[in-house]
């Protein structure tokens, strides 16, 4: 303070001196102690003496006289300048409070292009090229930033507006949207809905419980379809499982969490470089000030040669951090894409599964159902292998039922009833009297009991309740009580109409043949090979199955390539459109009124408005989400690795782009402009968010680099991952309590509606997007970028975690054995690098004009080498070429990237693993539920309706394995019914004692709250159908 207060006084004492003599001598010590004043200033203005305020004023009027002479001597560093008269088209490249702005143009703006890079200009041209600094400071006669929302030019001050941006209205000196009342009413609306929706749980919640041992069936179903191992019968262990490296449920599950795994380690490792280098550079520049302080121009008064050196020197050690990222990361994909195919290779060998002796029979004459297709077909290849040695086990033909598909698989669910009810009745013979006999009971005591039971249900209810009831056909359990599949009796299903539905099906021309032993399936796929089989005069071809019976979709099976290949078209179509629509009517107005009631005009400061459009984000994702789901349903894969390969590649383009928009029309906004302003001229030129000053101007970087880790995080990194587990959790526990409640639902509906959702790997999308998101921010000069990489390891950590989860306790049993898709997200993966590869570019851009040419001379003593190679990248990569290079380094990346994985890398993971070619079909089918007979519906039907065999093929679902029975003669030797029908009895026991121990500890608690709440709203204490005035007549068996 002593040291700022004495070079004060001196300062003045120069100034007077140069004033009066016309002595210039000692210009350095002038500038040094205004510099120190200025600094001393702003940090304690209230501790200075009047006095020297007073010469402080003196000082500045003396300078100020000084710059109306034609000459005016200032200083720079360590060097005296002399600056000529300033022009108002000039660009300045000078501390600005040397400039002295003409009358024809008195306000100093400074430009978003370049660092400390100033224009003189009228009032009018303050928000040219940066509409967030429209207003006219006419006390420091400097272009400043106006603070109003959705403001166009200010009016007498930065807190009150003089023109609005088109869409909103002026009033008061604020601005307003036009259809701000439209967005408050949709609020409002959505938030009756939710009140509406809390009601409705709460009411759900409260309601009797009438259907106790329909919902522990149904729960002790949902447990035995998890994921568990099919020898043993026992669930996976969540912490001893190895799910990156062992085979649980197929290859492809094993190299997805795999995959998960090593994107944690990747993102962890460039978390720490760049947390490295923001050490090495702890200290930030005063040029990284945001641009929307007022005090902004303070940061070109002081030292701004030493804050260039400082800003070029993170410039260049930022461009070789990112470019050993480049080199490294695409070096880890090739050795990643090597490591998995070895792995899923080894694995492969080492595990000896359905898909080992199987055949897929191609070009076959389509057949009628009437014809016994099955016998013909092992006939005519056990003939084609003679004096080969090659057992055919037998024949799985494939059918296209797609016209009958709702009535096929009603009927195979109905067959599945009829074995429970007869596993059920010799379960109670065999003296486990603690089994409630829901399947095996009388059809009519049954349904005549649960009529009764409804009745009194719905007499009991007051209007509200019934209203309510209403809304549980909304999640999947009918309303209309008289419908109840589980009433129909077996006789009422006439086998003669059944058997007419099966012959009236034709076969698609393709069969899995299926061999003894993986050894003899070779020798008759090289066989049938050399010599191709005519089957009724036409040549059929044969080559080996990739997948399992359990992964196919025999539904699809009769839709031909060309239907698949229209419909892809069509779908992607669709979703283009829809995106479309998606973003023009509803994305782009709700951003646009966020931004519009934000602080600051269109900078959301995180907080509620960052949580409102992360939820935003989370919306449109889930919409596209559920439009590619539909649009892969229709398209007519025939197996389910195709399917999420399609999912997945869909989803990822589509999220990712839809995100690009997103985030364009966000930053857009958010920088104050409006999109007539963005497709005119303003972005293409030098504005404020023209490529040429996010690449040269730090602190305009920064500002956008703020907005762009806004909109990752939360919005992307974090919200859908923490909402997913508890909205999978409040679905599950809502439509238990409504299964507890409804007599009317049957044990067939309970178990279709509280079963576990089938496992996807549509991670892959999730967790490419996010790091392509974060790959772009290293384009970016800033010292915090480590923060937004640690927030993706964070996210990844739980995705995997709760991915494993969900895949051991929260899914059904999902197989997928192909490694397809893994390979399509090591081809997806070579997006994250060209990013990296465009960074650099963009990075290359940004260090041609500044400082650093100077810095790498100054170090490496290659002044002129670093000149000439400047001046080349300056005529390669300039203004008018910059998007049009990064565009054809990101798809020269891709095409060279995909080329090798393609070409290169499967000649590097080539590699031979040992496998047992003997294991016979019958040791792996004791142990694999699933095979290609039982999984074919058709098959099944055909062998009990057609083939009329005393034992039939029983149709494996998931969940049910223990109702299979070995069938030797048809090629079904599962054998595990005994110990599964066991553990699933222990499954039941488990259910109730823990529905027991629940209902005590909440029943005292809730007692007297759901007394009041049913008083309240008009319905009865009484359960029964009669009087709440007789208690005493109440039906003991409606009790809970």
């Amino acid at each position: 303070a002593v040291s700022c207060v004495w070079l004060q006084a001196l300062a003045v004492l120069t100034s007077q001196l140069s004033g009066a003599s016309g002595l210039a001598s000692l210009p350095a010590a002038s500038a040094l102690g205004d510099a120190a004043y200025q600094s001393f200033r702003s940090l304690h203005p209230h501790h200075l003496p009047s006095d020297l305020h007073d010469l402080a004023a003196a000082a500045s009027a003396s300078r100020k006289g000084a710059r109306n002479a034609s000459v005016v001597p200032k200083v720079d560093g360590n060097v005296t300048t002399e600056y000529e008269p300033v022009k108002c088209t000039d660009y300045l490249y000078r501390h600005p409070n040397t400039i002295e702005c003409p009358a024809g143009c008195p306000f100093l703006r400074m430009e978003p292009d370049g660092v400390c890079k100033f224009t003189c200009v009228r009032a009018d041209q303050c928000g040219a090229d940066d509409p967030l600094k429209s207003f006219p400071d006419r006390d420091a006669m400097q272009c400043g930033p106006c603070t109003v929302s959705a403001c166009q030019a200010c009016g007498t001050s930065s807190n009150s507006c003089g023109v609005c941006q088109e869409g909103f209205i002026l009033d008061g000196g604020e601005c307003h949207d036009k259809s701000r009342w439209f967005w408050r009413s949709f609020y409002f609306v959505c938030f009756c809905g939710v009140v509406y929706g809390m009601m409705y749980v709460v009411l759900v919640f409260l309601r009797p419980i009438t259907n106790k041992e329909v919902c522990h069936q149904a729960l002790s179903f949902r447990i035995a379809s998890r994921m568990h191992n099919p020898a043993t019968g026992e669930e996976y262990p969540l912490i001893g499982t190895d799910v990156c490296n062992s085979y649980v449920a197929g290859v492809g599950v094993m190299l997805h969490f795999s995959w998960q795994w090593w994107m944690m380690i990747f993102s962890l490792a460039v978390a720490v470089s760049l947390l490295a280098m923001g050490t090495v550079f702890g200290k930030r520049v005063a040029l990284l000030k945001n641009t929307m302080e007022k005090n902004h121009f303070d940061s070109c008064n002081l030292k701004v040669r030493d804050q260039k050196e400082q800003v070029a020197k993170m410039e260049f050690f930022y461009f070789v951090l990112v470019l050993v990222i480049y080199i490294t990361t695409t070096a880890f994909a090739f050795w990643f894409a090597v490591r998995q195919r070895r792995l899923g290779a080894k694995v492969a060998a080492e595990t000896t599964t359905m898909q080992d002796y199987v055949l897929l029979a191609s070009g076959l004459p389509k057949m009628s159902g009437t014809m016994k297709v099955e016998e013909l077909l092992t006939e005519a290849f056990e003939k084609a292998l003679e004096g080969v040695d090659a057992e055919v086990v037998g024949v799985s033909p494939c059918w296209d039922f797609r016209i009958f598909k709702g009535s096929v698989e009603e009927q195979v669910c109905f067959e599945m009833e009829l074995l429970e009810t007869e596993t059920e009745a010799r379960m109670i013979e065999a003296g486990k009297e603690d089994i409630t006999p829901l399947r095996s009971a009388k059809t009519s005591a049954r349904g005549s009991a649960r009529d009764s039971s409804r009745r009194r249900m719905l007499d009991s209810e007051g209007p509200i309740s019934k209203e309510f009831r209403r809304l549980d056909q909304y999640l999947g359990i009918r309303f209309d009580v008289d419908e109840d599949n589980d009433d129909i009796k077996p006789e009422d299903r006439k086998p003669r109409a059944l058997k007419a539905m099966v012959e009236a099906l034709y076969t698609t021309g393709q069969a899995y043949v299926v061999l003894r032993t993986e050894a003899q399936r070779n020798r008759a796929l090289t066989h049938l090979q050399e010599n191709p089989p005519k089957v009724f005069d036409k040549e059929i071809t044969v080559v080996a199955e990739d997948s399992e019976p359990e992964t196919i979709l025999w539904s699809n099976l009769g839709t031909k390539p060309g239907e698949i290949v229209s419909n892809i078209i069509i779908g992607c179509v669709v979703l283009v459109i829809a995106v479309f629509l998606l973003d023009i009517i509803f994305y782009f107005p709700s951003v646009a009124y966020l931004i519009s009631v934000s602080s600051v005009v269109g900078h959301s400061d995180g907080g509620l408005q960052g949580t409102i459009l992360g939820l935003l984000v989370c919306a449109c994702n889930q919409i596209v989400y559920f439009l590619i789901g539909l649009i892969a349903d229709r398209c007519g894969f025939r197996s389910i690795d195709d399917h999420q390969r399609f999912y997945v590649v869909g989803y990822t383009a589509s999220v990712f782009i839809n995100t690009l928009i997103d985030l364009c029309v966000v930053m857009l906004l958010a920088q104050g402009y409006t999109m007539e302003q963005a497709i005119t001229s303003q972005i293409s030129s030098d504005s404020s968010m023209s490529v040429k000053s996010i690449a040269e101007n730090p602190a305009v970087q920064m500002t956008v680099y703020l907005k762009f880790s806004e909109y990752i995080f939360p919005s992307c990194l974090l919200i859908p991952f923490l909402a997913e587990p508890l909205v999978c959790h409040f679905v599950f526990q809502v439509k238990k309590w409504i299964v507890r409640s409804r007599p009317d639902v049957s044990v067939q509906q309970a178990e279709i509606q509280l079963a576990c959702p089938p496992f996807d790997l549509a991670r892959y999308g999730d967790i490419l997007i996010n790091v392509m998101l974060c790959c772009g921010t290293l384009a970016f000069t800033y010292r915090d970028l480590y923060i937004l990489w640690i927030c993706l390891f964070v996210s990844l950590v739980m995705i995997y975690c709760w991915d494993k989860y969900r895949f051991l306790r929260v899914s059904s049993r999902s197989v997928f054995v192909s490694q397809a898709l893994d390979i399509t997200a090591q081809h997806l993966s070579s997006v994250p690098c060209a990013i990296c590869a465009a960074c650099l570019v963009f990075r290359l851009y940004g260090m041609k004009d500044v400082e650093g040419n100077q810095f790498l001379a100054k170090w490496f003593h290659v002044k002129d080498w670093v000149d000439s190679e400047a001046a080349k990248v300056g005529r390669l990569v300039n203004r008018d070429t910059i998007m049009l290079v990064i565009s054809v380094v990101i798809v020269l990346h891709i095409y060279v990237h995909t080329w090798a994985l393609k070409n290169l890398v499967p000649r590097w993971a080539d590699v031979v693993e040992k496998h047992d070619e003997e294991v016979d079909y019958q040791t792996t089918s004791e142990h694999i539920p699933c095979n290609w007979f039982n999984g074919n519906p058709i098959h099944v039907l055909r062998s009990k309706y057609l083939f009329e065999h005393k034992s039939p093929v029983v149709a494996y679902v998931v969940g049910r394995e223990y109702l299979l029975q070995p069938v030797p003669e048809l090629g079904c030797y599962y054998d595990m019914a005994d110990t599964l029908l066991a553990r699933k009895h222990g499954h039941h026991q488990k259910v109730h004692q823990t529905w027991s121990g629940q209902l005590g500890e909440v029943k005292d608690s809730f007692h007297e709250l759901k007394t009041d709440v049913l008083e309240k709203i008009g319905r009865p204490r009484s359960i029964s159908g009669n009087s709440p005035d007789s208690p005493k007549s109440v039906d003991p068996a409606a009790k809970v």
